[in-house]
């Protein structure tokens, strides 16, 4: 097996995901939806898809920051969101379909088995920059 396949196999299948959701998939939990990633393992037999959802949907900001570390640390990490939920459930439901798109597009013997994680780290950058941006207004000091 040439060492760079799995990247190369990979790249395909977050770049023909991504076209499938947009022209193909007409499942509305899935319209704010983009691909983050895909990791893929050695042996091409399972693929993780990682998703994120557009404009944050479902990402709670709260008025006061936490007070300890641990709790800040908790409430950026968090996510409990019913539209990823709902995103996951519609992965699931549309998996046999995606299958199937992606076997006309790539040229594999087999498949490698997809499984659809959720990608928190845009919710983490947005819950983030909310943070630095009510630091800042609490601040007083800061010229803008």
């Amino acid at each position: 097996m040439i060492p760079d396949r799995p990247s190369r196999v990979a790249d395909n299948i977050f770049r023909f995901i991504g076209d499938i959701l947009l022209t193909d998939v007409n499942d509305p939990r899935l319209e704010r939806v983009t691909v983050t990633g895909v990791d893929i393992s050695p042996d091409l037999k399972n693929a993780i898809v990682f998703f994120s959802l557009m404009d944050n949907v479902g990402v709670e900001i709260v008025d006061e920051l936490p007070e300890s570390k641990d709790e800040l640390a908790e409430y950026i990490n968090h996510v409990d969101s019913p539209a990823v939920k709902e995103a996951q459930r519609a992965f699931r439901k549309a998996e046999g379909f995606i299958k199937k798109r992606l076997t006309t597009r790539l040229n594999l013997k087999r498949l490698p088995k997809l499984n659809f994680q959720f990608d928190p780290s845009y919710s983490r950058g947005h819950k983030i920059g909310k943070i630095i941006d009510k630091v800042i207004k609490n601040d007083g000091t800061h010229d803008e």
